[in-house]
Parts: structure tokens; C-alpha cells; sequence
């Protein structure tokens, strides 16, 4: 892993976010081993999905790498719709019960991206009173 690879990790995940095309710098520094590279720290970051984002938002990939990294955007989109019910369910349960609650972290943030599915987690944190914890459980 080169200083290239990062400087362009970092540059797609900012145009993937700001919705900025890359410079012809970086769409130039873009080249296949450097591309490979990407994708594997994308994969193991798990933001493959933005990556893939801002790769088709700047026409850089191929028709059948297009297709693979458009399943990494289904999957991520899917992670997000069960995350998305589970809150809304937990949200439901916590009212009902009139425990006072605040979503954190991702539940909130995901609201500023582009795309709420581009924010993936795997939980759900919402804090709650200490006092009311056991309730809430």
C-alpha cells in the first residue's frame, strides 16, 4: 500500500460525500494496480460501497466491475433498510414504554451523506438514562 493508494482512497470517499468529481490529477493516478489497490482497502474497511459510489459517479469502471461493485451498493442499501427498521422498531418500543431515549452516532450522521445507505454500521446505539436502563433492556 502506497501513499497513492491512500490519497485516492481518501479522494473517492470525498467525492462519494461531497458528490465533487476528482481531480484529473487523481483520475490519472487511477490506474489499474492502483485501483486494485483501492478496492482492497475499500473491502477492508468495509466502504466498498462508497467507493463504488464515487467510482460510478466519476464513469471510472468497466461494465463488469460496474456490476460487482453495484452488488457491494445493494448489499450496503439492504444493511441499511434492516438497521432502519430495527431503529424505528426499538424508537417504537422505548415510546411506548415513555423511557426517554437519544439515537446516536450512525442512526444520525447517515441523515448528512448523500445517501443514508452510503453510512453502514452493524448497531444501533442509543443512550438512554442510567436510571431507566433496566426498563429499556
Amino acid at each position: 500500500m502506497n501513499a497513492n493508494t491512500n490519497q485516492i482512497f481518501f479522494a473517492l470517499i470525498r467525492s462519494a460525500i461531497h458528490g465533487d468529481q476528482l481531480e484529473k490529477t487523481e483520475r490519472e493516478a487511477l490506474t489499474g494496480e492502483v485501483l486494485q489497490s483501492v478496492l482492497a482497502l475499500s473491502e477492508k474497511h468495509d466502504l466498498a460501497h462508497l467507493v463504488g459510489y464515487a467510482l460510478s459517479g466519476n464513469a471510472i469502471v468497466e461494465q463488469e466491475m460496474a456490476q460487482q461493485l453495484q452488488m457491494t451498493q445493494i448489499k450496503a442499501l439492504y444493511r441499511y433498510e434492516q438497521l432502519r427498521h430495527a431503529l424505528e422498531e426499538l424508537c417504537g418500543i422505548l415510546e411506548n414504554a415513555q423511557i426517554p431515549f437519544m439515537p446516536l452516532k450512525g442512526s444520525v450522521i447517515r441523515e448528512l451523506y448523500p445517501e443514508p445507505w452510503l453510512r453502514t454500521s452493524c448497531d444501533i446505539d442509543i443512550l438512554v438514562h442510567e436510571e431507566d436502563l433496566d426498563r429499556a433492556v
